[in-house]
């Protein structure tokens, strides 16, 4: 009988420990997971401020938004409305690169599954906007293609991947004779590059 009751103390005791163990671990993790959605709701609100209050990119945005972006090889914008920094096409181009990397970086925060599909909804209509404009399009074409041809990764894949994923993008970005995109000046450059590199 006494090693009865012994057995059953220990018993007793090893059960609470390892429930008490168990309860610990069950909110350490919730904890872990409080923390997580935290830090990632602090960065979509990061991302969103440089969006929406970074004074060139937002103009920039707007400029995408409104259609009022020519691209011809550079960025040129249809009006003479210039935005404060960007007197020629090369600054203009840096402009919108800028934009459209920081819509990469937020794709490819989808891709890490940091991001979750409600965080990305926050983004949706800005990524759809970009992707609506076909100046913008032709330049991502244009970029693409040239990657494409050197081997080399595009600086926009995560956004381009995205952007066929969502269908904002027509399968036939992919191919080298769109009818839907138009590549300007790589394509010429491209070609260069090939009768070059077939002399070296």
């Amino acid at each position: 009988m006494k090693e009865l009751l012994e057995y059953l103390r220990e018993y007793i005791g090893e059960t609470i420990t390892i429930s008490l163990s168990a309860l610990g671990g069950i909110f350490a993790l919730i904890q872990w997971k409080k923390s997580n959605d935290y830090k990632r709701a602090e960065l979509v609100s990061e991302l969103i401020d440089t969006i929406r209050d970074g004074k060139a990119i937002s103009t920039v945005f707007d400029m995408i938004e409104w259609a009022e972006l020519v691209y011809d090889g550079k960025f040129r914008t249809k009006n003479s409305r210039g935005i404060e920094g960007s007197d020629t096409p090369e600054q203009m181009t840096i402009m919108v690169d800028s934009v459209l990397a920081k819509f990469n970086y937020i794709c490819y925060l989808r891709r890490l599954h940091i991001f979750k599909r409600k965080d990305m909804a926050v983004f949706d209509y800005e990524i759809k906007r970009i992707f609506d404009n076909a100046q913008v399009c032709n330049y991502l074409y244009s970029l693409f293609l040239w990657s494409t041809s050197l081997g080399v990764m595009c600086s926009y894949k995560h956004l381009v991947q995205f952007g066929l994923r969502r269908r904002y993008l027509h399968i036939s970005f992919l191919s080298e004779k769109s009818k839907q995109y138009t590549c300007k000046l790589w394509h010429r450059k491209t070609r260069l590059l090939k009768r070059i590199c077939k002399v070296l």
